[in-house]
Protein backbone atom coordinates (compact mmCIF):
# COMPACT_ATOMS: atom_id res chain seq x y z
CA UNK A 1 0.00 0.00 0.00
CA UNK A 2 1.07 3.55 -0.63
CA UNK A 3 -0.34 6.47 1.30
CA UNK A 4 -0.99 10.16 0.83
CA UNK A 5 -2.47 12.79 3.11
CA UNK A 6 -4.37 15.74 1.70
CA UNK A 7 -6.06 17.90 4.33
CA UNK A 8 -8.36 15.58 6.27
CA UNK A 9 -8.58 12.90 3.54
CA UNK A 10 -6.29 9.88 3.80
CA UNK A 11 -5.77 7.65 0.72
CA UNK A 12 -3.87 4.46 -0.05
CA UNK A 13 -3.44 2.59 -3.34
CA UNK A 14 -4.06 -1.17 -3.53
CA UNK A 15 -5.06 -4.15 -5.70
CA UNK A 16 -7.87 -6.76 -5.28
CA UNK A 17 -9.39 -4.99 -2.31
CA UNK A 18 -13.12 -5.46 -1.73
CA UNK A 19 -13.56 -3.84 1.70
CA UNK A 20 -11.63 -1.21 3.66
CA UNK A 21 -11.94 0.73 6.91
CA UNK A 22 -10.33 3.67 8.64
CA UNK A 23 -9.52 2.68 12.22
CA UNK A 24 -9.10 5.55 14.67
CA UNK A 25 -9.01 6.45 18.34
CA UNK A 26 -9.51 9.70 20.19
CA UNK A 27 -7.63 8.27 23.16
CA UNK A 28 -4.29 9.65 24.30
CA UNK A 29 -3.75 6.68 26.64
CA UNK A 30 -0.04 5.84 26.81
CA UNK A 31 -0.73 2.10 26.92
CA UNK A 32 -1.51 1.36 23.28
CA UNK A 33 -3.71 -1.72 23.76
CA UNK A 34 -5.90 0.12 26.29
CA UNK A 35 -7.08 2.65 23.70
CA UNK A 36 -10.64 2.26 22.44
CA UNK A 37 -10.57 2.02 18.64
CA UNK A 38 -13.44 2.71 16.25
CA UNK A 39 -13.83 1.89 12.56
CA UNK A 40 -15.60 3.68 9.73
CA UNK A 41 -16.05 2.40 6.19
CA UNK A 42 -13.60 3.72 3.61
CA UNK A 43 -14.29 4.33 -0.10
CA UNK A 44 -12.64 2.25 -2.81
CA UNK A 45 -12.52 3.84 -6.27
CA UNK A 46 -10.08 3.02 -9.12
CA UNK A 47 -7.90 0.91 -6.78
CA UNK A 48 -7.57 3.81 -4.31
CA UNK A 49 -8.87 3.68 -0.75
CA UNK A 50 -9.85 6.96 0.90
CA UNK A 51 -11.56 7.97 4.11
CA UNK A 52 -12.33 11.21 5.87
CA UNK A 53 -10.45 11.49 9.15
CA UNK A 54 -12.83 12.24 12.04
CA UNK A 55 -12.04 15.52 13.80
CA UNK A 56 -11.65 13.72 17.13
CA UNK A 57 -9.06 11.23 15.80
CA UNK A 58 -5.76 11.18 17.68
CA UNK A 59 -4.31 8.11 15.91
CA UNK A 60 -5.55 6.41 12.73
CA UNK A 61 -4.71 3.85 10.05
CA UNK A 62 -6.35 2.16 7.06
CA UNK A 63 -6.97 -1.58 6.81
CA UNK A 64 -7.79 -3.35 3.54
CA UNK A 65 -9.45 -6.73 3.02
CA UNK A 66 -9.97 -9.11 0.10
CA UNK A 67 -13.52 -9.78 1.26
CA UNK A 68 -15.95 -8.88 4.00
CA UNK A 69 -16.28 -11.86 6.32
CA UNK A 70 -16.38 -12.81 9.97
CA UNK A 71 -12.57 -12.81 10.05
CA UNK A 72 -12.14 -10.07 7.39
CA UNK A 73 -9.20 -11.84 5.63
CA UNK A 74 -6.95 -8.80 5.94
CA UNK A 75 -4.60 -7.87 3.10
CA UNK A 76 -2.75 -5.21 5.03
CA UNK A 77 -2.78 -1.97 6.94
CA UNK A 78 -0.93 1.31 6.77
CA UNK A 79 1.27 2.44 9.61
CA UNK A 80 -0.48 4.28 12.43
CA UNK A 81 -0.53 8.05 11.95
CA UNK A 82 -0.42 10.27 15.05
CA UNK A 83 -2.36 13.52 14.71
CA UNK A 84 -0.53 16.47 16.19
CA UNK A 85 -3.14 18.56 17.98
CA UNK A 86 -2.37 22.22 18.59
Amino acid sequence: MTKEENGNIFTAGCLRIKYAVLNYTDSTENIYHERKWQSVAAKIEDNVISAEIPAEAHHYYLSAYEKESKYHDICGSTETIIVKKS
